[in-house]
């Protein structure tokens, strides 16, 4: 009796590959046209780096995966404020790997801010860890909030 086919899209035998395998890209190398600086998380699926866009000179996130699935044909449509907007998609064939670059939003992770709440999680509190935690504390201004609400 013959072993059953593994299925290659599955999500055992993805995250299993992807646990297999070293981080994708080193800092300073360049793919597809991205510049890698610095790694920013990682997924079962994926790495997210923080790069600089060679072509438009501006900062990007990308997010590095093996070449599957339609994420980015199915994100790039929606707009609102709580979705990470994005800019392209790139394959490489030769590589297995498929490139997604979207807007990089500074900031801290989910993770980051949970643990830092501990048992305040009041709303004061929220704000403050989102203050501590982020790279950049200019970059919320909660007088945005107001203008655009008003």
């Amino acid at each position: 009796m013959e072993a059953p086919a593994t299925n290659p899209w599955s999500v055992s035998t993805l995250a299993r590959e992807t646990a297999e395998r070293p981080a994708l890209i080193s800092i300073g190398q360049t793919l597809a046209g991205f510049k890698i600086k610095r790694h920013l998380g990682q997924g079962t699926f994926s790495h997210v780096y923080l790069a600089q866009d060679e072509a438009l000179e501006r900062e990007v996130a990308i997010k590095v995966s093996y070449n599957r699935g339609v994420e980015a044909k199915r994100m790039a449509p929606l707009v609102h404020d709580g979705i990470v907007t994005v800019y392209s998609e790139k394959n490489l064939p030769d590589q297995d790997l498929k490139i997604i670059c979207m807007r990089y939003v500074p900031g801290c992770t989910l993770q980051v801010l949970i643990e830092s709440l501990k048992s305040d999680r009041s709303g004061k509190r929220l704000l403050e860890c989102v203050d501590q935690a982020s790279i950049d504390q200019a970059v919320f201004d909660p007088a945005l909030f107001k203008e655009r609400e008003s």
